[in-house]
């Protein structure tokens, strides 16, 4: 049985993902934590250019002003808009929490969509909310938001915000070396137990014994390192083997 769980164990580790990544439908990993900056760092922003506004947004945490600018500590994402005489006349909105946020991989593109809301009330258009569109690009390639669209609701207020991002994105399909790791790994470990099995029950064999051809395997290093001499003499034209005599 340990032989299946040292398996089990080793294989989970190759394929295995952390709880803030997501699959894409594309077969590629987002992993959202890459992304997120320590709260003791500035966040990411963006302005956009028709409007002046400046969003300041974190991934999976509360970003840098929104967390003291405004009413939810848990902000990940808030809105400056600036003054005619900053700071007295500027005003910081949240747009969402990261406490109240929700991940999945986008059904129709290569990335995932992150939703944000927020707990302050966007007058009689309910609460400020975030859409975080991450796409996939190329290895390498650093974040980038490509696009803010904040849509004037009723009365030239925005409470919705939709956000597109390049980020790269790692493939999740595991390479032909780690394949055929996984392949020998399966075959050894089958060969162990139905050969364990079969010298237990049908040879009726006991202790080490039951260990499919332990002969040979007891015998292995030395069959090795006769191997080698054997190439090393043949590479040299010694004739010279250890263990065995001339005739």
């Amino acid at each position: 049985m340990k032989f299946i769980a040292i398996g089990i164990f080793l294989i989970s580790l190759l394929i295995g993902t952390n709880a803030d990544s997501i699959i894409t439908s594309k077969g590629t990993q987002i992993d959202l934590s890459t992304f997120t900056l320590p709260t003791t760092n500035t966040s990411y922003s963006y302005t956009v250019s028709s409007t002046n506004n400046i969003y300041y947004f974190n991934i999976m945490d509360y970003a840098v002003p929104c967390n003291t600018k405004t009413a939810d500590k848990n902000s990940s994402i808030c809105q400056l808009i600036p003054g005619a005489n900053p700071p007295t006349s500027e005003k910081y909105y949240s747009f969402g929490s990261f406490t109240n946020s929700s991940a999945s991989a986008l059904s129709s593109d290569y990335g995932a969509q992150i939703s944000y809301s927020s707990f302050t009330n966007c007058g009689k258009n309910g609460y400020r909310t975030t859409y975080m569109n991450l796409f996939c690009a190329k290895p390498g390639t650093q974040l980038e938001v490509t696009s803010l669209i904040e849509p004037q609701s009723e009365g030239g207020v925005s409470c919705q915000l939709t956000v597109n991002i390049n980020i790269p994105c790692k493939s999740t399909f595991i390479g032909g070396g780690w394949i055929f790791i996984i392949i020998l790994l399966s075959v050894t470990v089958l060969y162990i137990i139905i050969g364990s099995i079969i010298n237990w029950k049908v040879r009726h064999q006991h202790g080490a014994e039951i260990f499919p051809n332990i002969h040979f395997w007891r015998n292995f290093g030395s069959l090795i390192k006769d191997g080698v001499f054997f190439i090393k003499g043949k590479i040299t034209g010694s004739s010279h083997t250890p263990g065995y005599n001339q005739i």
